[in-house]
């Protein structure tokens, strides 16, 4: 078969044919590919032309595959059951435009989407399920004011952008929630306006170990809820700066045997800056019902509101109360 672009204003385009090879259909760039019918890909990955459009009409949907893009824009009434790859112009994908009723099949496109060679986010714009399962991503950017439950966990190896988003539900027990410990460079963490609900089943929300970097990673954390967390919320130990302000940290740690920490920066005070905690704003925050472990010996078991190494920060106006045991005997107060 011979397919023969129509031209109209812009791009010439090509309607896609699902009865016949995708691949075999998609020969020039800078193209305008119409997909007016459902097509299964049957498994396989398609590559996109240089600078095509990949334009979504009436019930046109691509599934069951990967699409590797080439500077790619999607469009119209965009309609995917499949994961992505190469590049996009779309700086952002909504999840109405993903196969949101398999929750597997939704949580393998977001991992997806967040290991695309350029930054694209996830704007949640509808409430959406996923599997709870652990994926290796470049980075993670959620924003919308929808609500993810049962999230994956995330191993990310570089920035995080969570905006406005509910995260909750967990279903199962995970150890962290997003892992950084294979960061290769100093990052930036942009957290504004999260409910994040670990629902006991998360042990840290953020964990980031020592990494010898001479230059700082960037935080900022602001408007948000973090609540229900068995043991650390954040713990970011290389060093880094930034504004931690106007947020709510409480109902933290579920029993006695494990550190409780709300916010753990850096590892280091000394003055080379590479484990440092520097120059940042930490203000009106709000830190509450923290469970202190308890003993009667110096076990190492500890309890912090804040738990800061480094120089030249600016703490104020932050609130702690009701850090208590399991066995009601009073907050821990030589170690908050």
């Amino acid at each position: 078969l011979l397919f023969v672009p129509y031209y109209s204003k812009g791009n010439p385009k090509v309607i896609l044919n699902p009865k016949t090879d995708i691949q075999e259909q998609l020969k020039t760039s800078n193209t305008t590919y119409m997909v007016k019918k459902a097509i299964d890909l049957q498994g396989k990955a398609i590559s996109i032309p240089e600078g095509s459009v990949i334009e979504f009409k009436r019930k046109g949907t691509l599934s069951n595959g990967m699409v590797s893009g080439n500077g790619t824009t999607l469009k119209g009434k965009v309609k995917l059951g499949c994961e992505l790859a190469g590049t996009y112009t779309n700086t952002e994908i909504p999840v109405s435009w993903l196969c949101i009723n398999d929750r597997k099949i939704l949580s393998q496109q977001i991992a997806s989407i967040f290991n695309l060679k350029q930054k694209t986010t996830v704007n949640v714009d509808k409430d959406i399920t996923l599997d709870g399962t652990r994926k290796d991503v470049g980075y993670v950017a959620f924003s919308g004011n929808g609500r993810i439950r049962n999230s994956c966990s995330y191993r990310v190896k570089g920035d995080v952008l969570l905006k406005d988003v509910t995260i909750s539900d967990f279903e199962t027990y995970r150890e962290l929630f997003l892992d950084m410990r294979e960061i290769s460079c100093p990052v930036n963490v942009d957290i504004e306006g999260l409910t994040f609900d670990g629902n006991w089943n998360v042990s840290r929300f953020l964990y980031c170990p020592y990494q010898n970097f001479s230059e700082q990673s960037n935080i900022i954390i602001t408007g948000s809820n973090f609540t229900r967390v068995k043991n650390y919320v954040i713990q970011f130990r290389p060093a880094c700066t930034g504004r931690i302000t106007d947020n709510i940290i409480e109902d933290i740690g579920t029993d006695v045997f494990s550190n409780v920490v709300g916010l753990h920066l850096g590892d280091s005070d000394d003055d080379s800056g590479r484990m440092c905690a520097q120059s940042f704003v930490i203000e009106d925050n709000v830190f509450k019902n923290f469970l202190v472990p308890f003993s009667n010996v110096d076990d190492g078991r500890e309890a912090h509101a804040l738990l800061i190494y480094g120089h030249g920060n600016e703490i104020k106006n932050n609130t702690v109360s009701d850090m208590h045991t399991k066995e009601g005997r009073g907050s821990d107060t030589g170690r908050d």
